[in-house]
């Protein structure tokens, strides 16, 4: 992320301190929270004063003294408020935040109206508090079966309080579903990470703000148009298609090209490194494909590990496939291995899409021998 940037990004935060979610509470208030908070050295816990007690991760570097943090923080701990403050320092009003809930089938998108700050005494705290000790009750219940936990002490109420008050305010919430937003952007949303910046799509054609402005300001996406364009094609793919249909897609064109083999989508243990097998009329295995959906790596090195690993397993004379959706090659070879980056793919996606069921829902339409282009 460039410093000083004049365009707005897009990212998402969790919301799950200690592994609480507060997912209604940051609905309600039009609040993101950041857990880690950054506790000042020397001073006594005052939730009517919060931004006495913790020091703002959101200042210049210049105002920042991070001698100031109190003592005794893990290392660990000290290197989540540093990384939070890289983060929230990249933050600026009119960014797009997404709180991801896949669980429920859902996101909310909202767009940040103020700068990241400490809130004195939230008037959410006691909902907060209330929630905690529903949760404990819910804990004791479960080991005990009891309800003898009746409240929280001083020292939790603290760490409690302090995980709500790091935020940013957002002028409202959007609900949308959560199949609905390109894969692309929900690849970040399923990942670990409590909470990162969304990249745009590979190509550079699209990106996470716009996808996300369109849908916060309740503007209509156009339908998806009949297409026999392969640029276009490909950008369908990336936007639509996960990593398990990226792994049927690959195998079901390769059995539309060789109709003489049997292509079996596999994965698991003794697979050699393979997503696809194919074997002909004796049952013998004479292909393999490898798939990856997103891929950071050399694609000649992935594509030499994978001749290595079928060649130990099934021999030398068995014909080797990577299909790379993410990025692409000027190569169609390596080392044996044929490399099919998204525009070989899509290609044969418009070759086949008469018979191809990912192409109908992307709506492509083919060539037929006879009449030409069809849908």
């Amino acid at each position: 992320m460039e410093k000083n940037r004049v365009m707005n990004y897009a990212f998402y935060v969790k919301c799950r301190p200690q592994r609480a979610d507060v997912q209604q509470i940051a609905l309600k208030h039009n609040r993101v929270f950041i857990g880690y908070p950054a506790w000042k050295r020397g001073v006594s816990y005052d939730r009517h004063a919060m931004r006495g007690c913790l020091l703002d991760i959101g200042v210049p570097q210049s105002e920042w003294n991070a001698a100031n943090l109190q003592e005794g923080l893990e290392r660990g701990y000290r290197g989540e408020v540093t990384k939070n403050r890289n983060f929230v320092a990249e933050t600026k009003p009119g960014d797009y935040v997404v709180l991801p809930r896949p669980g429920e089938g859902v996101c909310y998108i909202g767009r940040v109206d103020s700068p990241f700050e400490i809130v004195n005494d939230p008037e959410w705290a006691d909902e907060y508090l209330d929630f905690r000790v529903q949760l404990k009750l819910g804990e004791w219940e479960h080991r005990l079966g009891s309800d003898r936990y009746r409240g929280v002490n001083e020292e939790d109420e603290s760490s409690h309080v302090a995980d709500v008050v790091q935020c940013w305010h957002v002028e409202r919430w959007v609900k949308v579903a959560f199949p609905l937003l390109p894969r692309w952007i929900t690849y970040s949303l399923l990942s670990r990470n409590t909470k990162g910046w969304l990249c745009d799509r590979p190509d550079g054609l699209r990106t996470a703000f716009s996808v996300l402005d369109q849908i916060y300001r309740n503007d209509d996406a156009p339908a998806l148009q009949p297409t026999c364009d392969p640029d276009e094609i490909a950008g369908r793919m990336l936007d639509w298609l996960s990593p398990d249909a990226f792994e049927h897609l690959v195998c079901e064109l390769l059995q539309f090209e060789q109709l003489h083999l049997r292509w079996w989508h596999i994965g698991g243990s003794g697979d050699g490194g393979a997503d696809a097998l194919a074997v002909n009329d004796a049952g013998q295995v004479v292909a393999a494909l490898q798939c990856k959906w997103k891929y950071s790596g050399d694609p000649h090195a992935l594509a030499a590990s994978l001749r290595k690993g079928i060649s130990s397993q099934w021999g030398d004379d068995v014909a080797a496939y990577v299909a790379v959706l993410y990025d692409t090659t000027p190569a169609s070879e390596f080392e044996g291995v044929i490399l099919l980056d998204r525009r070989r793919l899509a290609n044969l996606v418009l070759k086949h899409a008469s018979r191809c069921g990912i192409a109908q829902t992307l709506r492509v339409i083919g060539k037929d021998p006879v009449q030409g282009y069809r849908a």
